[in-house]
């Protein structure tokens, strides 16, 4: 049984201009826009869409963890460390192809990186070689 503020889906099967210019607009399946249970019945009901949030940003770049460039996606890193200084805080990282070690402050990585959700284990073979673990 419906109630006050529940929503339905309805669909305009025609258009017609009344006196004055005014649009009329004729819902399908309908004569009438006063519905009875029957007539609710006959409609589908509408469902909010489940709002998408924005992921909460990451403060601090997770260890061992691989983000990819956001410009670049086949260039990515691994984070070895995170550091909160007095001044400035910093994030290294070594480069999955070349193993070149870099430093940025942390706003500054992820306006150009973005976690992959893989940890580092899945490219220690690429970075550091063939040891034997």
């Amino acid at each position: 049984m419906a109630k006050a503020g529940d929503k339905f889906v309805i669909e305009i099967e025609s258009v017609f201009v009344g006196n004055k210019a005014e649009k009329l607009y004729r819902v399908k399946g309908f004569n009438s826009l006063v519905f009875d249970d029957y007539g609710l019945e006959k409609l589908t009901a509408y469902k909010e869409p489940e709002k998408v949030t924005e992921p909460e940003r990451e403060l601090t770049p997770a260890v061992g963890m691989v983000y990819q460039n956001r410009e670049n996606p086949e260039f990515c890193v691994v984070v070895t460390g995170s550091e909160k200084g007095q001044y400035v805080d910093t994030v290294s990282f070594i480069e999955r192809e070349t193993g070149k070690v870099g430093v940025m402050e942390p706003s500054v990585f992820f306006r150009h990186y973005r976690n992959t959700g893989e940890s580092v284990s899945s490219y220690l073979e690429v970075v550091l070689g063939n040891l034997p673990f």
